[in-house]
């Protein structure tokens, strides 16, 4: 969409993954068309992220919409955090792929409480709709779904707990809210 400049939001960066980005897209052109007499609805957009939530709790987002791609600065043994990024490299290593500082690595998240190279696949181990070992972790895409939602709603006061405290509490049983 030509009517929106994207700037300094997720929908921008390298490393969002495009699930994220495109439902961050979404979102604004909720944002641009919700409310009345130019008034804009914070409200309109989480209801739209639920309906984003929603399919991605249900697992009906293809892995390959979620691979991250992400520019390594050190090898991993020189990262001092348990970083994805360093669960990339390990992974990569125990693969037998070498991956120098400088060059991206694209993973998608499937467990995001572990450690090591468990934490994620690499992007050529998702195929076929499905990881190699396993799924993907909703709640860790989810947490980037809000964080996306935040960057909408931010200029209205809306903050991430506001955002996640209206999806909790309001119940909207409108046909909008179900549709995709």
């Amino acid at each position: 969409d030509n009517r929106y400049k994207f700037r300094g939001i997720e929908a921008r960066q390298r490393s969002t993954c495009a699930f994220v980005a495109d439902a961050q897209r979404d979102l604004v052109a909720t944002f641009g068309a919700s409310g009345h007499d130019g008034e804009r609805d914070p409200a309109a957009v989480c209801e739209r992220l639920r309906i984003h939530l929603r399919r991605l709790r249900r697992g009906a987002v293809s892995p390959e919409d979620l691979t991250i791609r992400q520019r390594v600065t050190r090898a991993a043994d020189a990262y001092e955090q348990a970083t994805r990024a360093r669960a990339a490299l390990e992974r990569a290593s125990d693969l037998g792929l070498e991956r120098h500082p400088g060059q991206s690595v694209e993973y998608v998240v499937v467990d995001d409480d572990a450690t090591g190279a468990e934490r994620v696949r690499l992007a050529f181990e998702v195929g076929d709709g499905a990881c190699v070992g396993g799924g993907y972790d909703a709640d860790f895409y989810a947490d980037r779904l809000v964080r996306a939602c935040e960057s909408v709603v931010a200029p209205l006061g809306w903050d991430r707990k506001r955002v996640r405290r209206y999806l909790r509490d309001e119940r909207d049983a409108t046909l909008d809210s179900f549709v995709e």
